[in-house]
């Protein structure tokens, strides 16, 4: 590994954890209930597309933690453990959440595509271009 690649994590890293402290000030500076990381993603993008934070100052460490990512799991399987009792007795419930919203996520992400499909080729029509 070179100074220079070396340089361009501890960059991509800093500037990961300052979005992840913005983020955590507008959350709890604003009155809603919203996940901080989250946020801090959306932001991450929009800088991203607009060019303000430049790929190549983000892509070393986005790619060592995508590789160790299975770490990052640790934590929520010691939760499981730790909250167990709990699950198990709320199972019933849990599920037909997980599977409620799943399928209502994807009715309403289906109806959506949908929608943007006939906006799209409706607009094509007006111009006078084939659908596609």
């Amino acid at each position: 590994m070179t100074k220079k690649d070396i340089a361009l994590q501890t960059l991509g890293f800093g500037i990961l954890i300052i979005l992840q402290f913005i983020s955590n000030v507008i959350i709890n500076i604003l009155p809603i209930k919203f996940p901080a990381p989250i946020l801090g993603m959306v932001i991450f993008v929009i800088l991203l597309q607009a060019k303000i934070i430049k790929e190549e100052w983000v892509k070393n460490i986005c790619e060592l933690l995508l590789k160790h990512m299975a770490l990052l799991f640790i934590p929520l399987f010691v939760g499981i453990i730790v909250y167990f009792d709990l699950i198990k007795t709320n199972i019933l419930p849990i599920l037909l959440a997980i599977f409620l919203i799943t399928t209502l996520i994807m009715v309403f992400t289906a109806l959506f595509v949908e929608t943007i499909i006939k906006f799209t080729r409706l607009s094509r029509m007006k111009k006078g271009t084939k659908n596609v």
